[in-house]
């Protein structure tokens, strides 16, 4: 216990919160974002300030939404693994709070309306072309939400409601009455309890989600001298902890067992977060400052760029800290990578090429890009794009290359290096070849023997070789990849099963080619 934080214990108004203990899946392994190393900081600029984040489930797209409730807001999508901005769409009523179903096609916002404020409307945009799916008009005055994890169902806080959304038909299912103003939202991690702020109150109340039914509140042991404005809620991955974080306080609030409350002073801090395992508490203030959930201990982070952030989100992986501040997605832990999408590349000789291009993860747009050892002949790395292309002119065994960019580190003159392993496999091109006869049947040394016509697609240089069964009878070369052949007059009485293989001038650029058989019958 700190002895700079001031503690005050009180027991539980309502019995009802101790059976808030959830069965939860295990959190993920421990990790943590690098806030120290310089290289790992990167910037992504915005047209505007997110004041809310949200992640997909799989954690590759971040959602930020401008707090503009009665006017214009901005929706930001950004690459979460790479820092690119994807797209920033603005919404002329406005973007509030913003959430993303869980199977991430779909993105939810809440808004005022554009005619009448007062209003509470939900969004409903398509996560990749951010086109407006539905706009629902469902009460007054909401600013929160959040979503089911099945998605089937959106929490809304109202102007005296909590309003189960069915996200299939766009209708309000059920409404719970909450007393005092309910704003922020917190659903635990298996989805039957949603705790909802009410900060003019000081209080934590708790819904069923399984009964909708208002289960009671707990008051937090606030302090009269020093006010507090309850703002977000935080709910332990495991279930156990509620964290209610006012403007001047962190209460934690035991979910399962006794309820007993614990104040913690934490002042002057714009936005917080919860990491993945619910071990660290994010206070963006002056400065980043986290919570150790365990130890209930601060820390200051080491860092010049984790203050007077609007909104912060850690990374599903929680190797990452994302904030919005300065007119930037700051990304703290960002760790430089070249990925390309096709690193196993298969290359027909003779044939154009051309590679993905590469994304350079939190690096910049003016890298330079070199390759070892040198590619195969006739193929080409961009130098600026690092892009692979051309038209190899003979066929090449697998091998691995490396494509690499060097970048100085931050504020020094240190070189480092990011680099990304590809395979580069070249074979030769399948031709195709095809025969037919003249005719079917010829007398032995009597009749004008059957022609046979042989052409192979491309129509490129080489020799036919004609087989009777697996006997060659003949070989005939070609330029333009035709032949017609008369078939001798003395093919031996009986049935011949007719065949040719195509073998290519060039044999680095194709490869051979068998056509089908043809059946001929001599007789006397």
């Amino acid at each position: 216990m700190p002895t700079a934080a001031v503690l005050l214990r009180v027991s539980a108004a309502l019995a009802a919160l101790a059976l808030a203990a959830a069965l939860t899946p295990s959190p993920p392994a421990a990790a943590a974002p690098d806030y120290d190393d310089v290289d790992g900081v990167y910037f992504t600029t915005l047209d505007d300030r997110p004041t809310r984040l949200a992640l997909s489930s799989d954690g590759s797209r971040l959602y930020g939404g401008s707090n503009q409730i009665d006017g214009p807001g901005v929706l930001t999508v950004m690459d979460a693994a790479s820092g690119a901005l994807i797209a920033q769409k603005t919404f002329s009523s406005g973007v509030g709070d913003v959430e993303v179903s869980p199977d991430g096609r779909r993105v939810y916002f809440t808004h005022g309306g554009s005619e009448f404020l007062g209003d509470c409307y939900v969004t409903e945009v398509d996560a990749k072309t951010l086109k407006v799916v539905r706009d629902l008009h469902l009460g007054q005055r909401c600013r929160y939400l959040t979503i089911s994890r099945t998605g089937k169902t959106l929490f809304v806080s109202d102007h005296e409601d909590v309003l189960f959304v069915d996200v299939a038909t766009g209708t309000v299912r059920n409404t719970v009455y909450v007393p005092g103003y309910p704003e922020d939202l917190a659903l635990t991690a298996d989805g039957s309890k949603l705790y909802v702020a009410d900060p003019q109150a000081s209080m934590v109340n708790l819904i069923s989600v399984t009964s909708k039914t208002h289960w009671g509140g707990t008051l937090l042991p606030t302090v009269s001298s020093d006010p507090d404005w309850l703002d977000t809620l935080h709910v332990s991955p495991d279930g156990e902890m509620l964290y209610a974080v006012s403007d001047r306080a962190i209460y934690t609030v035991p979910l399962a067992g006794p309820v007993d409350v614990e104040r913690f002073p934490a002042a002057n801090h714009h936005s917080t977060a919860l990491s993945r395992d619910g071990k660290r508490l994010y206070l963006s203030g002056t400065n980043l400052k986290v919570f150790d959930t365990e130890s209930h201990t601060f820390s200051v982070q080491p860092t010049d760029w984790g203050g007077s952030a609007s909104a912060l989100i850690e990374s599903v992986d929680g190797r990452r800290l994302h904030l919005s501040a300065l007119g930037y997605i700051i990304t703290l832990g960002a760790t430089r990578s070249l990925v390309y999408p096709d690193s196993s590349m298969n290359v027909v000789a003779g044939k154009s090429f051309r590679s993905t291009t590469p994304t350079y993860r939190y690096g910049s747009d003016d890298a330079h890009y070199r390759v070892s050892p040198a590619l195969p002949s006739g193929l080409r790395l961009n130098s600026s794009t690092g892009v692979i292309s051309g038209t190899p002119p003979r066929a090449q065994a697998t091998q691995r290359y490396t494509v690499y960019t060097d970048y100085l580190l931050s504020n020094t003159d240190e070189r480092k290096r990011v680099k990304a392993s590809v395979t580069i496999r070249v074979v030769t091109q399948a031709p195709t070849a095809k025969i037919a006869l003249t005719k079917t049947s010829q007398k032995y040394a009597t009749t004008k023997p059957a022609k046979l016509a042989a052409v192979v697609s491309p129509e490129i240089p080489g020799t036919f070789r004609v087989y009777d069964g697996s006997t060659k009878i003949a070989s005939v070369s070609t330029k333009t990849g035709r032949i017609l052949w008369t078939l001798p007059r003395t093919l031996k009485v009986g049935t011949h099963t007719v065949k040719v293989v195509f073998v290519p001038a060039n044999r680095d650029m194709y490869r051979l080619a068998t056509s089908s058989t043809r059946t001929l019958t001599v007789t006397r």
